[in-house]
């Protein structure tokens, strides 16, 4: 235990896309349904923890695969869609 709380489990790992720049963000995806991201906006947030656009941006395609695949834990299906849509 480090800092005096337990680390989350992570579920899933994805890449978050800057849209003014080359740097690439890492979006979380834990056991407990939250997310976190390593963009300035979502660490440097004041007040209540929202959303960065990157967050809302995997779970805007998690819901799309979720629609097509019928099932949210496809990662591979996930990964596919941000593949297509960076490629």
């Amino acid at each position: 235990m480090a800092f005096g709380y337990a680390q989350k489990e992570i579920k899933a790992e994805f890449k978050g896309y800057s849209n003014s720049s080359s740097r690439i963000y890492r979006v979380i995806e834990y056991v407990d349904g939250s997310f976190s991201c390593d963009c300035p906006a979502w660490i440097f947030h004041k007040g209540s923890r929202v959303d960065c656009k990157h967050i809302l941006n995997i779970k805007n395609q998690m819901q799309v695969v979720v629609q097509e695949v019928g099932e949210k834990d496809d990662i591979k299906a996930i990964n596919s869609v941000q593949s297509a849509k960076k490629g």
